[in-house]
């Protein structure tokens, strides 16, 4: 991308409107122009719209800044994920302007005010009196490294300060965790980072190690750092519970065992997945621990076996069709879970083989004669119920032994 040239009236032109920024400590009043829309692009190193990227380049291959379809798709992005705040926004622009200024770079590279200048792009098209973004046009680039790490500092404080709260999606604050912090190259230590995003240092620890976590899951499902995965999957509430499980153990390969565990759990999980990965804290630091790893270890290598037969890159798409569709494989890790837990439950509680009882009742009273007419694995049925009979003789043998 080339310069902004601000010499030329049809590209740029002053206002009379000034906005105060702090960069690399310093706040001051900074000259807010009207720029042609046109030559402006989206940020491809913004942690949101490189969470979609990783999304739109894993079905498509990469796309260059300079591509002209590349506006094009983050527009549709934007607009998509949240299209209630795009329409509140263009209708008050519409109504009243750009009444908040951006901050873009020199080469035109937007750092701060995307969902406006995506409606003021779509409202261009209605009235030419909207083909101009209002913005500060800051003179770092990306091409130096201070400078690119100063510009990051302006969006952080930005995106996650106190003078300005925006609907920031979890799982695009820990790539920016990771992306900052942890990859190669990374810009960041976690003290001036923490600095930033007006936290405490031992939280953007944490954050780190929860980044950390997550970039194991996509690796774990083999779909390394596409994160859009992790978002449309929703597993930041999850991570935190796996972070907080993997903290109470000091074995490392107790905690890898059950980090496996886990993420098989989260992956052919559904419902509120934060509560079922909860329970794995009351079996990890229960007697019966290790029996469950043992349990569990041929059904975390049969989901590792599923997904490396998978000869094709995972995506969102394959992910959906391909593996979680073993309704089967799903229902053994999740009975898995459930019984352990349960049976822990059992151990610490005098009422709970009640409780059990009653909750088993309830289900089997669901299976009236118009549910067995319409069952076609009939012979499966009776030979379950049959099991189930044995289980309920078994137990009734123990309750007795214990009241002679």
């Amino acid at each position: 991308m080339t310069e902004l040239d601000l010499s030329n009236s049809n590209i740029v032109q002053e206002t009379d409107l000034s906005k105060k920024l702090t960069i690399d400590g310093q706040t001051k009043a900074y000259q807010v122009y009207r720029i042609k829309l046109d030559q402006l692009y989206y940020n491809d190193q913004n942690d949101r719209i490189a969470t979609w990227m990783s999304k739109y380049e894993s079905e498509n291959g990469a796309i260059d800044i300079n591509n002209p379809e590349y506006n094009n798709i983050i527009h549709d992005m934007i607009k998509e994920s949240n299209l209630d705040a795009f329409k509140k926004t263009k209708n008050n622009i519409k109504l009243y302007e750009q009444r908040e200024s951006g901050v873009v770079l020199r080469d035109g590279r937007i750092i701060d005010g995307n969902r406006r200048f995506t409606c003021l792009r779509e409202l261009s098209l209605e009235d030419p009196k909207f083909s101009f973004f209002d913005a500060v046009i800051l003179d770092n680039t990306y091409d130096d490294e201070t400078g690119k790490k100063a510009i990051k500092s302006l969006e952080l404080t930005l995106q996650h300060g106190t003078e300005k709260q925006v609907d920031y999606d979890p799982i695009n604050k820990l790539v920016g965790i990771y992306r900052d912090l942890i990859e190669d190259g990374h810009s960041f230590e976690p003290k001036e980072y923490a600095r930033c995003i007006d936290q405490k240092e031992a939280e953007v620890r944490k954050l780190m190690e929860i980044a950390n976590l997550m970039v194991d899951f996509l690796e774990f499902v083999n779909a390394p750092k596409q994160f859009y995965i992790a978002s449309n999957l929703n597993i930041n509430g999850p991570l935190y519970e796996i972070h907080s499980v993997l903290k109470k153990l000091p074995d490392d390969e107790v905690k890898e065992r059950y980090k496996k565990d886990m993420f098989a759990s989260l992956l052919f999980g559904s419902g509120d997945m934060t509560r079922q990965i909860r329970k794995f804290k009351k079996i990890a630091e229960s007697e019966l621990s290790e029996e469950y790893l043992t349990a569990t270890q041929e059904i975390v290598d049969e989901v590792i076996e599923k997904i490396a037969s998978i000869d094709e890159p995972i995506t969102q798409t394959v992910i959906s069709e391909q593996i979680r569709n073993d309704e089967e494989l799903a229902r053994k890790i999740e009975e898995t879970v459930n019984s352990e837990f349960d049976r822990i439950s059992i151990m610490n509680a005098k009422d709970a083989p009640l409780n059990l009882v009653d909750n088993a009742m309830m289900k089997i009273s669901a299976i009236d004669k118009p549910s067995i007419e319409i069952v076609e694995q009939k012979d499966d049925l009776r030979y379950k119920l049959e099991e189930l009979k044995k289980m309920v003789e078994e137990r009734l043998g123990m309750l007795n032994d214990q009241t002679r």
